[in-house]
């Protein structure tokens, strides 16, 4: 963890404070230093929620993915236990992220039965027990792997179309792995090669039939997965662009005899933190 700073001398549950000149550095142990209640005797801080966590350590009755909700600001936040209670601090999943909280059963307590968010947490453990293995680039991104196509010499039917349209659409771009799933479309009928409309298609071959294609799908763009101890993290490490009406495209031969498919697609809405796409 970097070195943190606050004016009062207070920090993020589960954060205690040693003074080293104008610094303020990280001890997930609140004896033994000058605590919270030393460094903040007007309260001021205590009242904006940084210094609940010195108030002592007990507790220790959580594990390691529990739904719990902890003390922070003016309010409780929900998240699930990281790793263990040590020197009085659980690390919590927190969102995308692994914060610090005080074990004190004061500053900490179970996720109530039948919350939104006790919900969630089991959708999350559900996709972790799910997540595949492996170093297959799925594996890396906690996703299926991109779409591949065996055999390219075939008939255009819808059939096929949504088949070729998904080994050209998916795989990885920069450090990205882009995926698309509900796919819908409609095929065309064949018509001739047209300089101004296809002549940006890689290969094309002028002399073979092309089909228009129109429709939609869903577009996702996935992260590799994070080294962090972060169960929300490591399952909703994706951007969705919600299918919508209106792409368009083509499917057409390349000089090798192979068929290939592309469409517009994904809309321009970006859902954040969402978990990787269905096998399509």
């Amino acid at each position: 963890m970097e070195w943190r700073h606050h004016p009062g001398g207070c920090q993020l549950p589960g954060y205690t404070t040693l003074r080293s000149g104008n610094s303020h550095r990280r001890s997930g142990n609140c004896s033994g230093n000058r605590d919270c209640h030393s460094e903040d005797p007007s309260g001021t801080n205590r009242a904006n929620g940084f210094c609940g966590h010195c108030r002592g350590a007990g507790g220790g009755g959580f594990k390691v993915g529990d739904c719990v909700q902890f003390s922070y600001a003016n309010g409780w936040e929900t998240g699930t236990i990281a790793k263990p209670l040590v020197a009085g601090a659980y690390q919590v999943n927190w969102g995308s992220i692994v914060v610090p909280a005080s074990g004190d059963p004061k500053y900490i307590r179970a996720c109530p039965g039948g919350t939104a968010a006790a919900g969630t947490d089991a959708a999350t453990k559900d996709r972790l027990a799910r997540l595949p293995k492996g170093n297959g680039i799925g594996a890396q991104y906690g996703t299926r792997n991109p779409a591949t196509c065996g055999n390219r010499k075939v008939a255009i039917t819808a059939v096929t179309a949504k088949m070729l349209l998904a080994c050209d659409s998916e795989g990885l771009l920069g450090d990205k792995l882009d995926l698309i799933t509900d796919i819908a479309l409609q095929v065309g009928s064949p018509r001739a090669f047209n300089y101004s409309q296809d002549s940006s298609a890689t290969g094309i071959d002028a002399r073979q039939p092309v089909y228009d294609i129109r429709g939609s799908y869903s577009r996702y763009q996935c992260m590799l997965l994070s080294e962090e101890p972060n169960d929300f993290a490591k399952t909703h490490n994706c951007f969705k662009y919600p299918a919508t009406a209106g792409g368009y495209g083509r499917c057409y031969t390349d000089t090798f005899g192979d068929k290939h498919c592309e469409m517009t697609g994904g809309g321009p809405t970006q859902l954040k933190d969402q978990m990787p796409p269905p096998a399509n």
